[in-house]
């Protein structure tokens, strides 16, 4: 699958995301995150898509949101100590027992 998650259209930031199955060649909408995103950081960890600050129409973001695609449902996941606007994300293999941190 490959995820479309907030942005910005003509005149907003979004909330919204989709999601692209190329066996079917087609987008399907998934439940919007809990805060407008434009130049949000995202990276996938132990199969939950995790979107990482960015900026709501009026302020820097440093809050996190987790997406899990089979409850189909985000949620607010903590925060970083600085607001960040287009930041870069990586993903190291993290041990099992630490990824009850999500």
């Amino acid at each position: 699958m490959i995820y479309a998650v907030g942005g910005r259209d003509d005149t907003t930031e979004l909330s919204s995301a989709e999601r692209y199955n190329p066996q079917t060649n087609a987008w399907q909408p998934v439940v919007a995150m809990t805060s407008r995103r434009s130049g949000v950081g995202l990276a996938v960890v132990n199969g939950q898509l995790m979107a990482i600050g960015g900026f709501d129409g009026t302020t820097y973001l440093k809050t996190i949101e987790v997406y899990d695609p089979e409850q189909n449902f985000w949620k607010l996941c903590g925060g970083m100590n600085y607001r960040r606007l287009g930041g870069g994300v990586g993903v190291v293999r993290m041990p099992q027992h630490e990824s009850h941190l999500w």
